[in-house]
C-alpha cells in the first residue's frame, strides 16, 4: 500500500509541477519504460506460439508415423503439412501473420522420422526499437520403440466361424500385426510380443513327440502348474454274453424320408437346413424274428494319450492368475474334444511363429470363452505355466487382451459328479472328466441356455480379476447380435484403455483390428 500511495504523490507532483523540463524528463525517462512492457507482451506471444506449434508438430508427426506404419507408400510429408496447416494455421486467427517454413520429413536408418519447424512470429510494441520479428526453429522426431508391449490374441476358433469368417479373422490380425510388428522392423530389443490363443470348447496348449507342448519353447507335460498325467492304458474284461436283434425276413414294407426345411443351429449360430421329420412307409413290416449269437468274454484294452487339451481348475480357482499348487487338468481322453484346435502360441517376439500360428487357426466345435479368456491371461502372466510374462507391477510393459468372439457361450465347466459311482468317479477324474466344458449343469439339466449362464458369470468374473492386474482389453464382436446379453458382456469386459468394438462384416472386423493396431502402435511411439 505504501507503493501506491508513493506512486500517486509523484503522480501529483508530476502534474502540478511548472518547469518543462520535469515533463520532457519524464516523457523520455517513459520511452524504455513502454519498450520494456510491449516487449514483455510480444516475447510472451512468441513463447505461446513456439509453444503451440511444438504442440502441433508432434501431432503432426504422430498421426504421420501412424500411418506410415500401415501404409510405407504413404506421402508423410504430405500429412505433416496438411495437419500444421489445419491445426496451426487455420485454427487461430490471431496467428496468422506467423511465418512458417516445414523442413523435408526424413526416415532415418533407425526408423525415426524426423522433421522441423522455423517460424516468425511479427511483433507489435518492438518494431518502435527496430526488432519485426522473434525467430526460432523447432524439431521433432518419432519412432517405434518407446515403451514394451504384450499382446495376447484371444480368438473364436470355433464351427460358426468355419469358411469365409475364419478368412476375415485371418486376414485382420495380420492386418494389426503388420501395423505393430511390420516385416521390416528390427524388434531385436524384444519391445513387441504377441501370443495366439485359439479357443473352442477348450484351449489346445500344443503337444510334440517326446511330451514336450508349443512349437515356442521347450516345457513339459511336468509344467509346474499343469496336472498332466502320463499317457497310458486301461484295460478290462468283458463277460461273455448273447448278443441278440431281431430279423424280418418276410417285411414288404418300404420307407422313404419325410424332410422338411428347419432351423438348426452350428455353435448357437442359426442357419437353414433339412431335416427328416418322419418316414413314409408303405407295405407289411412282417414279424420280428429273435437271433442270438454267444460272444466270448474278452480283454480289451483303450489307450489314452494327452494331445494338448486343456481342462478347467475347480471353480474357487479357475478365473484366478494364482494358486498353481491347484494345478490345471489336462484331458486324457480316449477321443479328444479340441485336438483338431489350433494349438496356442506362447508370448514371443518371433514374428515367424506369430504369423504361423495365426494361419493355422481351424474352426471347430463350441464355444466356451472362459478357456480361451483364462489361457490368454495366462500366456501374458509372470506366474506358472508358462512365466514368460513381465511382472505386473512393470512401469515399462503394458499388458494387452485383444478378446474376438462370433458368438454367445454355449458350453459350462463341470461342477459335480452327479450320479456317479465310486470306482466311475475314479476313472472319470483319471480321465479328466471333471474338466469338461459341456452342456451339463449343476442340476443335471442338458441345456445350452443353463450353459450359457454359468459361462458367463465366469467370463464377467474373469474380466474383472484381469482388468484388476491393469491388462488393457479390447472386445470384438463378429456379427452377433445387438443388444444382446454377449455383446452387454463383451462391452463390459472392455476396459483400462481398451474398447469394445461391434463388427457387422469382414470389413468392420478389418477395421476394427486396424484401429486397435494404430492404439497400440500409439503407445510404443517415442519423440
Amino acid at each position: 500500500m505504501q507503493m501506491v500511495k508513493n506512486f500517486r504523490a509523484f503522480c501529483r507532483r508530476f502534474v502540478d509541477a511548472r518547469k518543462g523540463n520535469v515533463a520532457i524528463i519524464f516523457g523520455f525517462s517513459m520511452i524504455p519504460v513502454m519498450v520494456l512492457i510491449g516487449g514483455i507482451v510480444d516475447y510472451g506471444m512468441a513463447i505461446k506460439t513456439k509453444s503451440q506449434l511444438t504442440a502441433t508438430l508432434d501431432a503432426a508427426m504422430l498421426a504421420a508415423m501412424l500411418q506410415y506404419a500401415e501404409d510405407p507408400d504413404v506421402d508423410y510429408q504430405k500429412i505433416i503439412e496438411d495437419y500444421i496447416n489445419k491445426n496451426f494455421t487455420q485454427s487461430d486467427k490471431r496467428l496468422h501473420g506467423t511465418i512458417i517454413e516445414i523442413s523435408t520429413a526424413e526416415i532415418t536408418e533407425e526408423g525415426e522420422m524426423k522433421a522441423s519447424v522455423t517460424a516468425k512470429v511479427p511483433t507489435s510494441f518492438l518494431k518502435f526499437a527496430h526488432l519485426d520479428d522473434f525467430e526460432f526453429t523447432i524439431g521433432s522426431g518419432v519412432m517405434v520403440g518407446g515403451s514394451s508391449i504384450e499382446i495376447a490374441l484371444v480368438l473364436d476358433n470355433t464351427g460358426s466361424m468355419k469358411g469365409s469368417k475364419l478368412t476375415a479373422l485371418k486376414n485382420a490380425t495380420n492386418d494389426l500385426l503388420d501395423i505393430i510388428y511390420p516385416e521390416d522392423f528390427n524388434n531385436s530389443d524384444e519391445k513387441i510380443k504377441f501370443s495366439v490363443v485359439p479357443f473352442a470348447n477348450y484351449v489346445n496348449i500344443g503337444v510334440k513327440d517326446g511330451g514336450t507342448y508349443n512349437v515356442v519353447g521347450r516345457s513339459d507335460r511336468n509344467e509346474p502348474g499343469l496336472d498332466i498325467p502320463d499317457d497310458y492304458t486301461r484295460t478290462w474284461w468283458v463277460e461273455g454274453h448273447n448278443d441278440c436283434w431281431n430279423e424280418y425276413p418276410n417285411s414288404t414294407e418300404e420307407c422313404e424320408p419325410v424332410k422338411e426345411w428347419r432351423t438348426c443351429y452350428n455353435d448357437g449360430v442359426p442357419y437353414d437346413c433339412l431335416k427328416t421329420v418322419d418316414w413314409n412307409c408303405t407295405g407289411d413290416p412282417g414279424e420280428p424274428v429273435e437271433h442270438c449269437e454267444w460272444v466270448e468274454g474278452v480283454e480289451k484294452r483303450k489307450n489314452y494319450k494327452w494331445k494338448g487339451c486343456m481342462g478347467s481348475r475347480d471353480a474357487d480357482h479357475r478365473t484366478r492368475d494364482e494358486d498353481y499348487d491347484v494345478k490345471v487338468p489336462g484331458m486324457m481322453m480316449e477321443y479328444n474334444m479340441c485336438k483338431d484346435t489350433a494349438t496356442l502360441t506362447r508370448l514371443t517376439s518371433d514374428r515367424d511363429a506369430i504369423v504361423s500360428g495365426l494361419s493355422k487357426m481351424k474352426a471347430r466345435y463350441n464355444t466356451y470363452i472362459p478357456a480361451g479368456l483364462m489361457w490368454g491371461w495366462r500366456t501374458l502372466s509372470p506366474n506358472a505355466p508358462f512365466a514368460d510374462g513381465s511382472s505386473y507391477d512393470s512401469e515399462v510393459v503394458r499388458k494387452v487382451i485383444v478378446l474376438m468372439t462370433d458368438g454367445a457361450n454355449t458350453r459350462k465347466a463341470w461342477g459335480k459328479w452327479n450320479g456317479l459311482e465310486n470306482d466311475d468317479k475314479a476313472w472319470k477324474r483319471k480321465l479328466g472328466w471333471r474338466s469338461l466344458h459341456n452342456t451339463a449343469d449343476v442340476y443335471g439339466h442338458n441345456s445350452s441356455w443353463h450353459a450359457a449362464q454359468y459361462a458367463n458369470a465366469t467370463t464377467a468374473e474373469l474380466c474383472t480379476n484381469i482388468k484388476a492386474k491393469n491388462i488393457m482389453v479390447y472386445t470384438i464382436g463378429f456379427e452377433i447380435e445387438a443388444d444382446s446379453e454377449i455383446e452387454n458382456l463383451m462391452k463390459s469386459c472392455a476396459g483400462n484403455g481398451g474398447k469394445y468394438f461391434d463388427a457387422d462384416d469382414s470389413t468392420e472386423l478389418a477395421d476394427a483390428f486396424k484401429e486397435i493396431g494404430k492404439s497400440l502402435l500409439n503407445l510404443r511411439l517415442t519423440h
